[in-house]
């Protein structure tokens, strides 16, 4: 029944996201928002090699041989303008009736910075109408040689604002992903580290999938212009995306299932190794070795599948069983992205492969969040069962099973032992008091001994019920000052109770410190007070004590 309310809940959330991003995209696209219309595609005819071209259309091209688009300025350009262009891991070149404007080229050589995907903003002097444009681009790749990106033009602030205005959507999706991760790492170092370590998985997952998502878009440009990062992040956290989700695997099935995954994890970091090395070497790139990261995950998603089903059905795992749920879609979002980037030539993320991790994250979360509760539900009952373990419930003080530990602790403890005193007390007329006033007077009886008890020697050391109508303290020191003047006071209190008690109160006491000679175990110990104890109860009328 429950598994069927969470694959409920789980399916509701999905039509929800799906719903809100519907409804999100048919918003963005309603006439009444407000556009840019300031910023406008170059429309004029745009030829390659004399033939006319589109500018959504990608050219068939050997290898990484270089391509000039060429088209006319139109009478927009009698003012200053500013092209705004886009190089798909392209070296790019500007000229203007045979004049260099503008160029830009990849870093190449030993230690090359890695390539990215970067916007060029590039201004054209007024009266340029009817002049000859030429933009030619040369990719070293050939996944990205011939694809041709629209050129807008506009003022500096209005292509700005553009950008913003068409990426700018995708691009807040990623940060709150972020945020989310950032918040359950805090959360994860919150609670205590034994409640749930999947807390700090799940929050690194979003972190560095939010990070390969913001490395993707084409936002991260206006927000640092350092190329090392722009061209590395999207191509490092997509190596590294698994690693937190590998862990996460681990730490829901059994030891034995999970000895692969540590090799998994092991393999992922070589794996980012290897391709950092590839890349500084200038052997092969990020992009030439984007194939080995897609490669890997297409087996850590084998081998935890396999892993998650034998979880499920040897080991009767149901939080494996939820997670195998989350995987699937995940999967599905997943296969889809990688083959149109293989096959249909898409140059960045889509918001599908956003719904895909968005979804991911909230199941895993799901799951994460039940079993938090859950073992902090299970935390507070065994905190409360461990505290009733030690616990006298007639007094509401400390039992024998406390006394016997912090004894031990105590006495094991050189430096405590040696300035240790134990009492020991047991009262004189409990049996009188139960046969002539019944036992609930008696058991008053024992909660007044034991308040009196605690509220003398507790302030010097720590009181316990041990027994039926016996009593101990524990004292960390044997300066006989303090102790004598408790034990006054004690005895005081005895006599005032005494006086208007309608039964007679005495409690006889018996004290040791310790002595190394006598002293070679705690039971010894204790003998020793329990004598003199003895000792002053054999001498005690009905409501004095005598001190030995």
């Amino acid at each position: 029944m429950s598994n069927k309310r969470d694959m409920m809940r789980t399916f509701i959330v999905l039509i929800l996201i799906i719903g809100f991003i519907i409804a999100y995209r048919n918003f963005v696209d309603n006439d009444i928002l407000f556009t840019n219309e300031d910023v406008r595609a170059v429309d004029s005819e745009w030829t390659y090699k004399g033939q006319k071209i589109d500018t959504d259309e990608k050219l068939d091209l050997d290898g990484d041989e270089a391509y000039t688009l060429t088209t006319k300025l139109s009478d927009q350009f009698t003012e200053k303008q500013y092209l705004l262009l886009r190089s798909s891991l392209s070296n790019i070149k500007v000229t203007l009736n045979g004049d260099d404007i503008y160029e830009f080229k990849l870093d190449q050589g030993l230690f090359k910075i890695a390539s990215a995907s970067l916007w060029h903003v590039v201004p054209v002097p007024d009266h340029s109408t009817g002049s000859t444009l030429e933009i030619t681009y040369q990719s070293p790749y050939d996944k990205m040689n011939g694809l041709i990106n629209p050129v807008m033009y506009g003022t500096h602030g209005d292509l700005m604002f553009y950008v913003l205005e068409k990426y700018g959507q995708p691009f807040l999706i990623d940060v709150l992903i972020l945020l989310f991760g950032i918040i359950m790492l805090i959360i994860a170092f919150i609670i205590p580290k034994n409640m749930y370590n999947n807390i700090w998985y799940v929050g690194l997952f979003a972190v560095v999938a939010s990070l390969w998502m913001i490395g993707e878009s084409r936002m991260l440009q206006f927000f640092t212009g350092n190329e090392r990062l722009l061209g590395s992040l999207p191509f490092i956290s997509i190596a590294l995306i698994s690693i937190p989700f590998v862990h996460y695997i681990k730490n829901i099935v059994s030891d034995p299932r999970g000895k692969i995954l540590e090799k998994i994890i092991v393999g992922n970091w070589g794996l980012i190794g290897l391709i950092i090395t590839l890349q500084v070497l200038d052997i092969a790139d990020f992009f030439e070795t984007l194939i080995l990261s897609h490669l890997y995950m297409v087996l850590i998603i084998v081998v935890i599948l396999n892993v998650l089903y034998k979880a499920i059905k040897l080991d009767q795992n149901k939080t494996a069983k939820h997670t195998l749920y989350a995987i699937l879609s995940l999967f599905v979002f997943f296969t889809i992205e990688v083959y149109r980037f293989y096959f249909l030539s898409a140059s960045d993320v889509t918001v599908l492969v956003r719904l895909g991790i968005m979804v991911f994250i909230i199941l895993l979360s799901q799951e994460t969040a039940k079993q938090v509760f859950k073992r902090l539900k299970k935390s507070h009952q065994s905190e409360f069962y461990e505290k009733m373990a030690y616990l006298d419930q007639l007094t509401q003080g400390p039992n024998r099973m406390a006394f016997e530990q912090d004894l031990d602790g105590a006495f094991n403890n050189l430096e405590s032992r040696m300035n240790l005193r134990l009492v020991i007390l047991d009262m004189n007329q409990l049996k009188n008091i139960n046969d002539t006033h019944g036992h609930i007077t008696g058991d008053d009886a024992i909660r007044t001994s034991y308040n009196l008890i605690d509220q003398h020697f507790g302030t010097i050391g720590k009181s316990y019920r041990i027994g039926g109508d016996e009593f101990a303290c524990i004292i960390p020191t044997q300066d006989t000052v303090i102790f004598d003047k408790a034990c006054l006071d004690f005895d005081e209190s005895i006599r005032q109770y005494n006086e208007k008690l309608y039964y007679p109160l005495g409690i006889a006491l018996g004290s040791v410190i310790y002595d190394p000679e006598h002293d070679v175990t705690v039971k010894l110990m204790m003998h020793r007070a329990d004598v003199n104890m003895y000792k002053a109860k054999k001498n005690a009328l009905k409501s004095t004590f005598k001190m030995s």
